[in-house]
């Protein structure tokens, strides 16, 4: 199977609307997605998963709130102290740091709420015998 850029951009049109994981618009982009494994005679596999969008429906608004309320006052400081602007921008990135990182409570923050199932499309696409370099893509 080779790359063809107008076969990539009309697949990606083809699933160009909401498809929220365990959602009607993912299940329809699923279809769509198996529907073109297999007619380049691929065998796709399907992986299901359990999540809770209970995490993400709390902090994300919150997250979005922190990080424009510190932009904000580093725009309003910066006219008369553009240290302490910098020093703000730096102290709101620190204090947001540990929330970039895995850890098992977060892990156990997922597990709460209402589980909904999720699906993952995973099929093997064998390289050529010439291919010196490999594409993968991901959605």
């Amino acid at each position: 199977m080779r790359f063809e850029a107008e076969r990539a951009r009309a697949n990606a049109v083809a699933i160009a609307f909401p498809r929220r994981s365990g959602s009607e618009g993912s299940a329809r982009a699923r279809g769509h997605i198996v529907a073109q494994l297999r007619a380049a005679n691929l065998e796709p596999a399907i992986e299901s998963f359990g999540f809770s969008p209970l995490l993400m429906e709390l902090a994300l608004p919150l997250a979005v709130l922190a990080v424009a309320g510190v932009v904000l006052a580093a725009t309003f400081t910066y006219p008369s102290s553009p240290g302490a602007a910098m020093a703000l921008l730096l102290l709101g990135f620190l204090a947001g740091l540990p929330a970039t990182r895995w850890n098992r409570g977060i892990e156990r923050l997922l597990d709460r709420g209402a589980q909904h199932e999720g699906i993952n499309v995973v099929v093997e696409v064998p390289a050529p015998a010439d291919a010196d370099r490999h594409l993968i893509l991901m959605a």
